[in-house]
């Protein structure tokens, strides 16, 4: 970034009183609020930048000891300065808090500097938490004495911009930054997705039909009936005997009535096989069916649903299967169905004051908002995430929710529902 951007941007900072709040929304983004607007701080260390943004969300819920820090002591923490740092391109903003004991001045240093970026929370000339932490040159560590940046040995005449251009500038940033990094996003998850579909399609149609299943229980169950009824006949070890002179493969076991067993259990698991190939087929075009809507939503998405579609959480090892989609959105689980078994086990799944939903009078997917209270905007976000992921393509888009507690199961996921409220959505 520019000497002279930073020094506009530490200007309109002083003009406010305090900070409404802080946290971080991405890895190396903190959002600050400052009255009514969000100045959203990359402090990514190749290209790091400020830009403004209406209403940021959180890709997820971030709680290290840092994040505690920065709502610990910046949160409604009263602005007392802000300023550049000599000709360096770091940002102090210095700050006052009240607790019920004492004030405290907080200096936040915001370093843009390339390949060094980073935040720092100082106070009493100690360091009380920072976004990286070094044992470099520079020791960043908590408790350890701040150490500044050296002064570069230059000076710059800086003037400030008008208040109201500079601003205009900033959103023009985010503008230009979103429509730089949609593409290179949605292709990374178009492809994404398009080779778990692949393998998904792969098998499928490596799924025998239900016939040659059929064929070959009836053919294991002949032969393990010609060996039990010709144990006397077929010697120890044998690999193939002939049934009106068709030479067929059996068990080389020690004795026939071994291999007559374990044919008979083959047969018995191919009947089980046949029972529910059906349901393994319908299973795998279910999940094919919903990447080809994510895959049409990943089209028409912007930078912030790509971004709730494309994040990934760890599973924990005890329930390493997947047993729904899950969404976030500002830090909050959103789950969906992807099929009928999918649905039941959401909704057994889920808690009485979670939030339910689904499309009103159109079979779809039974979609969860893991929390009992969230704001419009989530809900907003929640509905269409539902609607695009059940391929709904109208403009026009009416979504009934309400809390589990009020939805009675039926008959696997038919339900029955009450006291729900209406959001109606108008999908681009």
């Amino acid at each position: 970034m520019q000497l002279q951007t930073l020094y506009n941007l530490a200007n309109i900072f002083s003009t406010h009183t305090y900070i409404h709040s802080i946290s971080r929304i991405d890895d190396n983004v903190i959002a600050i609020r400052l009255d009514d607007t969000h100045y959203c701080i990359d402090l990514c260390k190749s290209n790091p930048s400020v830009y403004i943004k209406e209403n940021p969300l959180k890709t997820k819920s971030y709680n290290a000891p840092f994040d505690i820090a920065l709502h610990k002591y910046l949160s409604k923490a009263k602005i007392q300065q802000s300023r550049l740092d000599g000709m360096n391109k770091i940002i102090i903003l210095v700050c006052q808090i009240k607790n019920k004991y004492k004030e405290e001045i907080i200096y936040l240093h915001l370093e843009f500097i390339n390949r060094s970026t980073n935040a720092i929370i100082v106070s009493d000339n100690r360091i009380v938490s920072a976004l990286r932490f070094s044992n470099a040159n520079r020791v960043i560590m908590p408790k350890a004495p701040f150490v500044p940046v050296p002064q570069p040995h230059f000076t710059k005449k800086l003037v400030q911009e008008e208040k109201a251009a500079f601003l205009q500038s900033l959103r023009q940033h985010y503008q230009v930054m979103q429509d730089s990094l949609l593409e290179q996003k949605r292709s990374a998850l178009l492809q994404t997705l398009q080779v778990k579909c692949r393998k998904l399609e792969s098998i499928l149609n490596s799924l025998p039909p239900t016939s040659q299943l059929e064929c070959q229980r009836d053919t294991t169950l002949l032969l393990a009936n010609y060996i039990l009824a010709h144990l006397d006949e077929i010697a120890p070890y044998s690999t193939e005997i002939a049934i009106d002179n068709i030479h067929y493969e059996i068990p080389k076991e020690s004795k026939p009535s071994i291999a007559s067993q374990k044919l008979f259990q083959q047969s018995k698991k191919l009947k089980q096989k046949i029972a529910h190939i059906h349901l393994q087929r319908e299973n795998l075009e279910s999940k094919i069916t919903f990447l080809y809507n994510q895959m049409s939503f990943v089209r028409c998405a912007n930078l912030e649903e790509l971004n709730i579609l494309r994040q990934k959480k760890a599973i924990a090892k005890s329930n390493s299967k997947k047993q729904f989609e899950n969404f976030y959105v500002d830090g909050i689980c959103i789950s969906i169905g992807r099929n009928e078994s999918e649905n039941i086990r959401l909704l057994q799944m889920a808690k009485a004051d979670f939030l339910w939903m689904h499309l009103r009078d159109i079979p779809s997917s039974h979609l969860i908002i893991h929390a009992n209270k969230v704001n419009p905007h989530i809900l907003e976000y929640a509905g269409i995430i539902l609607a695009r992921l059940c391929g709904i393509k109208d403009n026009k888009t009416v979504i009934d929710y309400t809390r589990r507690r009020f939805v009675k199961i039926l008959q696997g996921a038919n339900v029955v529902y009450s006291k729900e409220k209406t959001l109606h959505l108008h999908l681009e």
